[in-house]
């Protein structure tokens, strides 16, 4: 009776704790060998007893790359025993004698890889994806469909890979992300048949694996020798920001207005780092649409000496299908080099 109130009691604890934190469990079960006595009495002879075990855990994801699981077992344990008498040696008992135990573990898991090396090229970036040649932008695309069936479907591959983890209870986030990668792969002309479903939550994106600084230097490395992006990745804080500008004016002005003289005069790798991480936070916000048009109108004035005919004026939708377009067709590389032409694009084809 004691032991039924004692698995009660974790039970309902490990269930309380999946309600609150992002949890994976299930039942566990097996079978051991076991006996009494490493050194055996005289007149005893053992032999081992066959027995099950059978238990349920509970994963809870502390980060990406570290999960806390406790575990509760019921392990059967015993032995098969002969007795035998010391004046003839003659066997005068035979029996099995089996035990029910408790077990309670907490195991933590730290996620390093195969041999401690980066496990797999799984990978959404958080940099905007103008950045990413045709092959990791493709790749990225069809990994934010994996993670998605992965986590809305309960499916077990890479449900505990640092990427599908960072992304429990944040669908509505890697639908974004999704959209931002679609609305680029329009941008290079690119097809696309596979639209993702609209999910509700409320929880942003704040974990990363790499930093976004470190992102860069990733792709710097993968890309040596090879294709590039859209956007050539950045070598310091201005070129950074030159790219950023417009993305940033949709949401910001304050702080676009006071971050500018700030590079100007300091470029440095703490700087850089310190922005990068700054830009991707600001472009994870929805732009205002007053804000938004401001930032559109901007760009069109790139783009207004090329162009005959009347000014679409606040057509946001179509004045920003023609800055995608004509960006490319009259080589204006400012604009070309822009994260707005994906980024505002998500924005401004939802405007009705």
């Amino acid at each position: 009776m004691k032991n039924i109130k004692i698995m009660c009691v974790v039970l309902a604890v490990m269930f309380i704790l999946t309600i609150n934190l992002s949890a994976q469990g299930g039942i566990k079960g097996g079978f051991n060998l076991s006996k009494f006595y490493s050194v055996e009495p005289a007149g005893m002879e053992q032999k081992y007893l066959a027995g099950f075990q059978v238990g349920l855990f509970k994963g809870f994801n502390i980060s990406p790359s570290v999960q806390f699981q406790p575990e509760f077992f019921y392990i059967q344990k015993g032995s098969k025993m002969t007795m035998r008498r010391k004046e003839t040696g003659k066997k005068y008992l035979r029996m099995s004698l089996f035990f029910l135990f408790h077990d309670f573990y907490c195991i933590i898991i730290y996620n390093i890889g195969v041999l401690g090396f980066r496990r797999s090229e799984m990978r959404v970036w958080d940099v905007n994806p103008g950045y990413l040649n045709r092959q990791s932008l493709l790749a990225e695309h069809r990994e934010i469909h994996g993670i998605f069936v992965v986590i809305a479907k309960g499916k077990k591959g890479y449900s505990r890979h640092p990427e599908t983890l960072r992304w429990l209870n944040k669908l509505a986030e890697l639908k974004k992300r999704h959209d931002l990668l679609v609305s680029e792969m329009s941008l290079r002309n690119y097809n696309h048949f596979t639209p993702m479903q609209d999910v509700e939550d409320e929880t942003v994106q704040k974990m990363f694996i790499d930093i976004p600084s470190r992102q860069f230097d990733i792709l710097k490395g993968k890309y040596n020798g090879r294709e590039q992006g859209r956007i050539p990745l950045p070598v310091n804080c201005q070129q950074l920001w030159a790219q950023h500008k417009y993305s940033i004016l949709a949401r910001d002005p304050g702080y676009y207005r006071d971050i500018g003289p700030l590079i100007s005069k300091n470029d440095n790798r703490e700087l850089f780092e310190r922005v990068a991480r700054e830009f991707v936070d600001l472009l994870a916000i929805p732009p205002p649409y007053g804000r938004l048009l401001n930032a559109v109108q901007h760009m069109w004035g790139y783009l207004s000496p090329y162009i005959s005919g009347p000014n679409p004026g606040t057509d946001l939708r179509q004045m920003m299908d023609t800055i995608r377009r004509e960006s490319f067709t009259y080589k204006i590389t400012y604009l070309m080099q822009s994260t707005a032409l994906s980024d505002l694009a998500v924005h401004t084809s939802k405007i009705i």
